[in-house]
């Protein structure tokens, strides 16, 4: 799906302040490596009203001796008042997203998401 233009432009503006380049990938997403905190990415929803903002780690560096507090994640986050998803996939990887309103998706959102995403899967540890 493409991205809507102001998201798209969020986008960009995020990698350009860590000294990346935001290329889309053929489907239109975009994915960023970080070291420490997995694959982030960034998703246009079908109607474009939403940006899915995931962030993926190899099962391998997460703790899922009891991968029932891995699912207990999911559900309305008091936190940020945003609904986190969480999920394994084909190729066993955790996933933790969050959906964000493509109106409210900006800087702050995007970083705020990033660091709300990667404190759920430290509280794993």
């Amino acid at each position: 799906h493409m991205f809507p233009h102001r998201a798209r432009q969020q986008v960009e503006a995020f990698a350009e302040n860590l000294g990346l380049v935001a290329k889309p990938a053929p489907d239109g997403s975009y994915g960023f490596i970080f070291a420490k905190s997995g694959l982030l990415s960034f998703v246009a929803s079908q109607d474009e009203a939403r940006v899915v903002v995931c962030l993926v780690r190899p099962s391998s560096q997460v703790n899922l001796s009891t991968p029932i507090r891995f699912f207990r994640l999911a559900g309305l986050d008091p936190a940020t008042s945003n609904f986190v998803h969480a999920g394994i996939s084909a190729d066993n990887n955790c996933v933790l997203a969050i959906s964000l309103e493509e109106s409210r998706f900006d800087m702050q959102s995007i970083f705020e998401t990033l660091s709300r995403l990667t404190d759920l899967y430290d509280s794993l540890a």
